[in-house]
């Protein structure tokens, strides 16, 4: 069979590693993808080095907004935002279904997987399900990463439109939680199927212990690790505070601070990291294709989100590799960690509860390890990437059916 995977993707993160992960465990090895990604996404370069299964690529120009979005001032910046999201991305369908619809008849599809971060996010992604069902492709897949945006005013109308056309049409939506199905119901989509997102455990001991030289750790150190865009939702004003007051507690706290972010978002977290006087406690990373070997130095990883999360892969990541997790209680977080027994929930933008908890776990080991153990336990259960590429594939079989 001959499966189309389409994304509209930016930055370099989990999207790229669910997608992984779900093609390298795909059941059926005859299969053949065929990928259709943005030429400007950062994390293009990642998955044509992971990617181990057969794969055909089709690489397409990104809208005109985020390539201006690069180089212009911030105010044209916002306004090309607005604009697309407003009226060009609607006005851009009338040409991007038909080009799509003849590049997908063209590959002979059987099936095709759209990989949406966050409805309306990634506009380009509604345009291929509309392509993909003019080509008639047999079986299509909507598998949406992020928590619903909410409509604007200005574009309630086209949306809810929209939503009715995808109702009328032979649609299966997936959310990587029920916390995303639930929003997506809401927006008036065809009814939502959760699969929970997986990982594969891999095997990380001795570029560990390079890499704790090369960071410059002591065994002495409380490494806490941070993994995620610089976007600053992700909470990392909330950590640095966090771990401003950790240290008068805590001789020796150390936290790696992982992701992709833009020339403004680091500037921004180092502004903040001056002004506590936290350099020597904070490495501030970017991205990096190690994340499983730098999360092992961790005694326990922290995801402070301030909005929402729909998922969680870091935390999942986190219990693979018995680690505990602190997170915000939050989207699907509590889908992820169970309370008190594989990491601790804590109230959104809550300093001193994260304190407390970094306190708690610092002072226990013991209980680090415990939860540790009940954390990878529900790893092995519930979010391995062979248990999620199995059911993606028995849904297409469904479909197919």
């Amino acid at each position: 069979m001959r499966i189309g995977v389409y994304l509209e993707n930016y930055r370099a993160g989990g999207l790229d590693r669910v997608m992984i992960d779900t093609l390298n465990h795909w059941p059926f090895h005859e299969d053949v993808f065929v990928i259709y990604c943005n030429d400007n996404h950062q994390g293009l370069p990642f998955l044509r080095q992971q990617l181990a299964v057969t794969v055909e690529w089709r690489i397409y120009s990104a809208p005109a907004y985020m390539r201006q979005s690069v180089w212009s001032a911030r105010w044209r910046q916002e306004g090309a935002r607005i604009f697309y999201n407003v009226v060009g991305c609607y006005w851009h369908m009338l040409f991007d279904i038909p080009r799509l619809r003849k590049i997908f008849q063209s590959d002979q599809l059987q099936a095709l997987m759209v990989h949406n971060g966050g409805w309306p996010a990634a506009r380009t992604t509604r345009s291929a399900i509309i392509a993909g069902y003019l080509a008639g492709i047999p079986k299509l897949l909507m598998i949406v990463h992020g928590v619903m945006n909410r409509y604007h005013w200005a574009n309630r109308f086209q949306e809810m439109t929209l939503s009715r056309y995808l109702r009328s049409i032979p649609l299966q939506v997936v959310g990587v939680s029920r916390a995303v199905c639930k929003g997506l119901d809401r927006a008036g989509l065809p009814l939502c199927q959760p699969i929970l997102n997986g990982v594969c455990r891999v095997s990380i001991r001795a570029e560990a212990t390079s890499l704790r030289t090369e960071l410059t750790l002591s065994n002495a150190d409380y490494v806490l690790g941070v993994f995620g865009t610089l976007e600053w939702y992700r909470g990392h004003q909330v950590l640095l505070e966090m771990l401003h007051q950790l240290r008068q507690s805590i001789a020796n706290p150390v936290v790696l601070l992982v992701g992709t972010g833009t020339l403004q978002e680091r500037a921004r977290i180092q502004e903040k990291i001056d002004l506590l006087g936290l350099g020597s406690y904070v490495r501030l990373l970017g991205f990096r294709q190690d994340v499983p070997a730098l999360m092992s130095l961790c005694d326990v990883v922290v995801n402070p989100v301030l909005t929402s999360e729909s998922f969680s892969l870091v935390a999942v990541e986190a219990m693979s590799l018995k680690i505990p997790v602190i997170a915000s209680r939050v989207g699907g977080l509590p889908e992820v960690i169970e309370d008190g027994e594989s990491g601790y929930l804590v109230p959104v933008g809550d300093v001193s509860a994260l304190v407390d908890k970094c306190l708690v776990l610092y002072a226990q080991p013991h209980l680090r390890g415990q939860m540790a153990e009940a954390g990878y336990r529900r790893y092995r259960r519930l979010f391995t990437a062979p248990r999620m590429a199995t059911n993606y594939q028995t849904l297409c079989q469904c479909l197919e059916e």
